[in-house]
């Protein structure tokens, strides 16, 4: 079965390293390409302006399904796809398949998600979630659909991996994320217990001025600086023409 799954750009990306992975397994695996998040506000107020006059990116799609033709797309969120387009595409065949890895009915930031995530989500054969308790609300909302957990996470090659194995473990905690208010609770809740230990290490985007104990924190991890390691080639699978 031919599967087309998007590809960011970006190696670290989560759809890229799947992508990669089904390449590895053996899988018949094409990729689109959707270009990375814009990260600076102008960007971002041209996504967004895209969206409401008819998303870039949902043409990209369709013409890359209309190229391709798979048996099976997996979509990664679906921000940019709304219901319509994806009973277009299920009308012709096509098995869809999402991967979220937020929560697709609860958004706690403006990423997260919005209403073509929320309102496409019936329409999936398979919802895969990085979460158990969010796999278990899934079943509860649509019984007849397919929910997979499926815990996300970023492609080392062997040899690293294998090296790593081998090192002394280090007990010591590190968060790698931007703090919305249940998670700065948490790494609250963990510094408070292991304060007598060791140092909680940070590396967070955001921190507001209001959360002093988090940015003493992120001001001690940022003396020891892990650089990820060199990610694996990603395989060379462009979109036939159209």
């Amino acid at each position: 079965m031919k599967i087309l799954t998007p590809v960011s750009g970006n190696r670290w990306a989560v759809p890229d390293c799947y992508f990669r992975g089904l390449v590895a397994a053996g899988a018949d695996a094409v990729s689109y390409d959707v270009g990375e998040a814009p990260t600076s506000l102008a960007g971002r107020i041209l996504r967004r302006f895209e969206r409401m006059t008819g998303s870039a990116a949902a043409k990209r799609l369709e013409a890359a399904v209309e190229a391709v033709r798979p048996d099976i797309l997996v979509v990664f969120k679906g921000f940019d796809y709304p219901p319509a387009l994806l009973r277009r595409i299920a009308a012709r065949g096509i098995i869809l398949a999402n991967y979220n890895t937020d929560h697709p009915f609860r958004f706690f930031s403006p990423g997260s998600g919005n209403a073509n995530v929320r309102d496409s989500v019936p329409l999936y054969r398979l919802y895969m979630t990085y979460s158990g308790p969010i796999g278990r609300e899934l079943e509860a909302a649509n019984p007849e659909q397919k929910v997979l957990v499926l815990p996300f996470g970023h492609a080392i090659d062997d040899a690293l991996h294998d090296e790593l194995a081998t090192e002394a473990e280090v007990v010591r905690g590190c968060f790698n994320g931007n703090p919305d208010e249940e998670r700065a609770e948490a790494v609250r809740f963990l510094a408070r217990q292991w304060r007598a230990d060791g140092p909680l290490r940070l590396w967070l985007g955001e921190i507001r001025d209001a959360d002093r104990d988090l940015a003493d924190l992120h001001a001690r991890g940022r003396d020891r600086h892990v650089p990820h390691p060199a990610p694996l080639p990603l395989p060379a699978q462009p979109v036939p023409a159209a």
